[in-house]
């Protein structure tokens, strides 16, 4: 699934939220400071599209559950 539809989909904004916070806990206090203070450095932009994976994983098994 594309990032575009991904985002679109009903449970994205409650999956972003509790695999970006527990993602983020998992960090360094640098490299936390540098995705909450430089949100378009590479760290941020590496670190988001990790989580939008994680998201998109668990949107794919749900959907799978479900048929």
């Amino acid at each position: 699934m594309k990032i575009q539809d991904i985002k679109s989909h009903p449970k994205y904004w409650q999956l972003h939220k509790e695999i970006y916070f527990n993602e983020l806990d998992t960090l360094d206090f640098e490299i936390k400071d540098i995705i909450v203070n430089t949100p378009h450095s590479g760290t941020a932009r590496r670190f988001n599209k990790s989580v939008d994976r994680m998201i998109n994983e668990r949107i794919q098994e749900s959907n799978n559950q479900t048929q």
